[in-house]
């Protein structure tokens, strides 16, 4: 035999290992990704010096609006009792007006919005007035208390119909803490996503999330509570935010400039987990958090422009040549750069538009539809009553907070344990205006409040329970306290962030 063609392996079919990827392809997608960043980074220089891109003007109107608002709450606050902020019958933690006030001024607060059955069909049933400061004065009508014009007195009955509280709340705040901490986040993470997504769109997410919220809140929160605030609309704008980011992918330059893509979207998820776990203190409307970003996840999908994953090889693409209108009609084309993206992808996400858009047209029909015309006006028939768990953690009676009954008091020679009431000699008519003198205090919530003599109405006007002074000051410490966390620890990561 020939030594030469001897081979003591045998010959095998060995299978082909995974090679990487040639130098030339690595290459043409790098080369393409630093195309494209410097087109986006061409665009932005090309934009006027005024654009939205430059100054977000929403967010400093919305601001300067809402600044403008709490000065008026603050002056009528002053005007009908003496002081700008409460301090009777106790101090307002917020550093603001009384929860009255509030309701005057157009706080979400469901008796002003529609019907409920042996609340508002009772005209001589008395309510606390806007210049309260005393929790023995409830002598005002429920028209009185709720102002704007009132509502009309139809078969001896009222029929409200205030159902502009779903959205003036937003301009509202319960003190000088609740606005600021709100502003911090606005005019922070509010005035970057103005920056990234055009005012027009801002507006619309900024509104639908605010709307939707306190509209999810008038149907499953107990009628007793007042709620004010633009959290709602801010916790919109934190799902927006998070849809952008997740939007970028890693091989594209994000709000942030960060390439840790998954631990920042980790770190997102878990601040808005916390946020919605705080929300169930005392204090806070859970409902319009969550409201607000289940429309802001909604209307960003529909809005935004297409995610990472629909283009090809997940490169976002730009034209450095396109001038400013183009881009603005470029910006509301999902056929734009349709070259450049995975055609299947694209159509799946078209489908993916439309079911956002149907959603958002249920949510809002569905629940509007509830709460005017639904079952929602007799309060026996609400057929979601696990829904106020989501509001609150079953415990101390925080789940209590807010529930409106109506109790006709006789009179007693005995007094009353915590939380009843005795009756007084007062006549059981209520005056037609406002009274001139009046002691009592607005609320000790920013947004919810529990407090027997305004969540139980009298038919008579009666003496209001006693409250020790140790349980009265571990209450009214603990008002906001989920608030000021959730803000600051918001407000903190997007500042650390940027």
């Amino acid at each position: 035999k020939d030594p030469s063609s001897f081979n003591e392996y045998p010959l095998l079919d060995y299978p082909d290992k995974p090679q990487p990827p040639l130098p030339d392809l690595v290459s043409d997608e790098y080369d393409r990704q630093r195309r494209n960043e410097k087109n986006r980074l061409k665009q932005l220089r090309r934009k006027p010096r005024f654009h939205y891109t430059r100054l977000p003007y929403l967010t400093i109107l919305f601001s300067t609006i809402q600044v403008i608002v709490f000065i008026v709450e603050l002056v009528k606050m002053s005007q009908l009792t003496g002081s700008a902020f409460q301090s009777k019958p106790y101090f307002n933690p917020m550093l603001g007006p009384s929860t009255y006030v509030l309701i005057n001024m157009g706080a979400r607060y469901v008796p002003c919005m529609h019907q409920i059955e042996g609340i508002t069909d009772d005209p001589s049933i008395a309510f606390p007035c806007a210049n309260s400061t005393n929790v023995d004065t409830n002598v005002c009508s429920l028209n009185e208390l709720c102002g704007l014009g009132g509502f009309p007195l139809v078969d001896d009955k009222y029929v409200p119909d205030q159902w502009y509280r779903i959205f003036i709340p937003i301009f509202l705040h319960a003190g000088f803490l609740h606005i600021i901490f709100n502003l911090l986040l606005q005019v922070t993470m509010g005035s970057t996503i103005e920056r990234n997504i055009g005012y027009i769109k801002y507006f619309i997410v900024y509104m639908l999330s605010g709307i939707g919220g306190f509209l999810l809140g008038a149907n499953y929160s107990p009628d007793g509570i007042a709620s004010t605030g633009c959290s709602g609309a801010l916790f919109g704008i934190m799902a927006t935010n998070l849809i952008m980011f997740a939007y970028a992918g890693r091989k594209n330059s994000n709000i942030y400039g960060t390439k840790h893509y998954a631990l920042f979207i980790c770190i997102m998820v878990m601040e808005i987990i916390i946020s919605l776990v705080l929300g169930l203190l005392p204090g806070l409307d859970n409902f319009s958090h969550i409201g607000g970003f289940a429309i802001g996840i909604l209307t960003s999908v529909l809005l935004l422009p297409d995610p990472f994953f629909v283009y090809i090889d997940g490169i976002i693409t730009y034209n450095a040549t396109d001038n400013t209108w183009q881009q603005v009609i470029n910006n509301w084309n999902p056929f734009h750069h349709f070259d450049d993206k995975i055609p299947v992808r694209f159509y799946i996400w078209c489908v993916t538009r439309v079911a956002a858009l149907a959603l958002i047209i249920v949510y809002f029909t569905t629940l509007s539809k509830n709460f005017f015309n639904g079952k929602l006006n007799n309060p026996d028939d609400n057929n979601c009553k696990w829904c106020k768990y989501i509001n609150c953690i079953p415990v101390h009676g925080w789940c209590d907070i807010g529930e409106v009954t109506v109790l006709t008091s006789g009179p007693s020679a005995t007094s009353p344990p915590l939380g009843e009431a005795s009756a007084t000699d007062i006549p059981s008519t209520p005056t037609n205006t406002l009274p001139s003198s009046i002691e009592n205090g607005g609320e000790r919530k920013r947004r919810q409040y529990k407090s027997d003599f305004l969540s139980t109405f009298q038919k008579e006007p009666v003496s209001p329970p006693q409250i020790s002074s140790l349980e009265s000051f571990i209450q009214n410490q603990s008002v906001g306290l989920g608030l000021y966390i959730i803000i600051a620890f918001f407000t903190f990561s997007f500042l650390k962030k940027k």
